[in-house]
């Protein structure tokens, strides 16, 4: 099967299911939401035609998470 790979477009559609499932609250920032992920995996894979897989989601979302922690930490130190 073809490696998938993040675009823009898929990334903007993840991130909105994200807030979705935030503001729902069926989904905490834990390292395991593994049930969640299977479903945005599931409609993303609708939506794109793409094989995204509830581990290529998981580690999306952790990537993502420290990425907005290690800005944070950045910003915030430097009193902006």
């Amino acid at each position: 099967m073809a490696a998938v790979f993040w675009v823009q477009d898929d990334l903007e559609l993840f991130l909105a299911m994200l807030i979705d499932e935030t503001r729902a609250g069926t989904i905490h920032f834990t390292w395991r939401n593994t049930t969640v992920f299977q479903q945005i995996a599931e409609r993303l894979q609708q939506q794109t035609g793409k094989n995204y897989t509830s581990d290529m989601v998981n580690k999306e979302f952790h990537r993502l998470h420290t990425r907005y922690y290690s800005w944070q930490e950045r910003h915030c130190d430097a009193g902006l």
